[in-house]
């Protein structure tokens, strides 16, 4: 899930596939 690169960066993307996830499908790539 997290790289490890930017942490920060990579949890705001994961929140935001968190919550496109309750409205559509999970995109292939995260």
């Amino acid at each position: 899930m997290a790289s490890g690169l930017c942490p920060h960066r990579e949890a705001a993307a994961y929140g935001t596939w968190m919550i496109q996830a309750t409205e559509a499908p999970a995109p292939a790539t995260a």
